[in-house]
């Protein structure tokens, strides 16, 4: 199955661009982090290090949640308020029971899978525009989350949560468990009926309807994981910040996990993405903001960078659907 048009396909340079267009993506990863490790001092530090990758732990678990849904041509706008409401409810239960800690995680992770299948049905069977539905869902449980909190936050997390912030060895747990989701997802994605499905519907869903694929429930089972996502990220991020607050959810959080998926190479037209994919668009940003900090560069000039980045990972979106 292919979407692709006879007539819309390049030649000459465009041609042999949109071809090595993924490798040429890996080869500039892999050189800034080269360049970066030998001229930007305190980079190469184990305080550094851990720290960049704690960041692009729950920044990456949300943006493999994003690409199931990218894929299939759809959007979330919904998981950092999804993933600040799982948090907040479940770091209140588990302040007020102590002794239930594994019910109180459960807590934040069925709330993430119930919201995401909402944000499915809203998209697939009430047939609402992806980025009014999550939109309209991140505007919901943002209010609702505040409203719950007081805007205040949730601390006195006992330690047996707060462990979970820790390290096995030298690896904090946090990346651990972003390596037990890479895993778990690229074998949903590449490996499985479910992965194929994805991906038909977000190349042709007219197309994949008449070879008997079920459009509407692929598309809630892609917002159901995205929903997932969101919820291991509140017991993530709730333990590395040692509290849980409604404020988790707002800000730039939703840009860069957009920006991380598109990066890696996951298509805003739906159809094209990989989890390797987006496992290295996750390092290459929050590598960018590491670096700048490092060199104190400011607020709004590493944003300007960002920015620039993405509008080249777009370009470059547009040489793969060309191919």
């Amino acid at each position: 199955m292919t979407a692709t048009k006879p007539e819309m396909r390049p030649t000459g340079f465009a041609h042999r661009l949109a071809r090595w267009i993924d490798w040429i993506v890996v080869a500039l990863i892999l050189a800034v982090l080269v360049v970066v490790s030998v001229t930007v001092t305190g980079f190469l530090t184990e305080y550094n290090i851990s720290n960049l990758l704690l960041q692009s732990s729950y920044i990456g678990i949300l943006a493999i949640g994003e690409a199931f849904v990218l894929i299939t041509g759809g959007i979330d706008l919904s998981s950092p308020a999804i993933m600040a409401m799982g948090a907040v409810v479940g770091a209140g239960y588990i302040v007020a029971h102590p002794n239930q800690l594994v019910l109180g995680i459960l807590i934040m992770v069925v709330i993430g899978v119930a919201c995401g299948i909402v944000n499915g049905l809203l998209v697939a069977y009430v047939k609402l525009v992806p980025f009014i539905a999550t939109l309209a869902t991140s505007t919901l449980l943002g209010g609702l989350a505040l409203w719950i909190t007081h805007s205040a936050s949730i601390a006195g997390l006992p330690n047996s949560f707060l462990n979970l912030a820790g390290s096995l060895g030298s690896i904090p747990i946090p990346v651990i468990v972003f390596a037990v989701v890479i895993g778990l997802s690229y074998i949903l994605l590449a490996k499985t009926v479910l992965g194929r499905h994805i991906f038909y519907i977000g190349v042709n869903a007219r197309a994949a309807r008449v070879a008997s694929i079920s459009v509407e429930r692929t598309q809630v089972m892609a917002y159901a994981i995205s929903g997932l996502s969101a919820g291991i990220a509140a017991v993530v991020l709730t333990a590395i910040l040692g509290t849980a607050t409604a404020a988790m959810g707002q800000g730039t959080i939703q840009l860069a996990i957009i920006s991380a998926a598109v990066i890696g190479g996951v298509s805003i037209y739906g159809g094209v993405g990989s989890i390797p994919g987006v496992v290295l668009g996750t390092l290459l940003l929050t590598l960018i903001g590491n670096v700048m900090s490092l060199n104190n560069v400011s607020y709004f000039t590493t944003y300007m960078v960002k920015g620039a980045v993405i509008v080249v990972a777009v370009s470059l979106d547009r040489f793969r659907r060309l191919k």
